[in-house]
């Protein structure tokens, strides 16, 4: 009888201090989404440039409705959703967050390479310098490759590991500075090059001793 008693207890306080959520099933707005109700706030599930969305709402209207960023599936946005509610992560990885993932990915990967094609850039202008040989044909392959390093350092280094940190920032920029001004040195010597005969110095320009 004792155990009844304390059993009996026991349930009364747990009905006491829970409650069941106040969960209504899906619905279809007027706009075609779905939409239903989930402890007091609205979940409303919306296609979005080519992914899906999710936008809660408190059905009193007591704060501004907040949007998600998207997701691939429907699928995807609802558990987001509802994990949001329930203030957990969500399961999933936004497009936003995967694009970000990828970029910084590559962003590794030019970051690596860079010192390779700006080394071997700047033994070639080097070594003409030293012959005082210099060919358009050699000239102009140079200078595209240190033109397209900078562009793509310049779009790798907001995404970059260490953007965060302010030392190895700089020492990324005191990288691209050396490439500009390799780039600019090539650029030059197709200029000089290309005017010869035509009142040009004969001497060429001079070597800035990037290193």
């Amino acid at each position: 009888m004792m155990w009844v008693i304390i059993a009996a207890i026991i349930a009364g306080i747990i009905g006491f201090f829970w409650r069941p959520r106040a969960v209504s099933t899906w619905q279809v707005s007027e706009n075609g989404n779905k939409t239903r109700i989930v402890d007091g706030t609205r979940v409303t599930i919306f296609a979005s440039d080519g992914g899906w969305k999710y936008c809660l709402a408190d059905q009193g209207n007591r704060y501004e409705p907040f949007f998600s960023d998207r997701y691939r599936s429907e699928a995807e946005a609802i558990e987001s959703a509802l994990a949001d509610i329930e203030g957990r992560d969500s399961p999933h990885k936004s497009t936003r967050q995967l694009r970000d993932e990828r970029e910084a990915v590559r962003a590794a990967e030019v970051i690596s390479a860079a010192p390779e094609t700006f080394t071997k850039a700047q033994s070639q202008l080097s070594d003409m310098h030293a012959s005082q040989k210099f060919k358009l044909t050699e000239l102009r392959p140079i200078q595209k490759r240190l033109e397209r390093l900078q562009k793509n350092l310049l779009q790798a280094f907001p995404h970059a590991a260490d953007a965060s940190d302010q030392q190895k920032s700089d020492e990324l920029w005191a990288f691209y500075d050396k490439v500009k001004r390799l780039e600019e040195h090539s650029r030059a010597l197709i200029t000089w090059k290309e005017g010869e005969g035509n009142g040009t110095s004969l001497t060429p320009p001079t070597w800035p001793g990037v290193n």
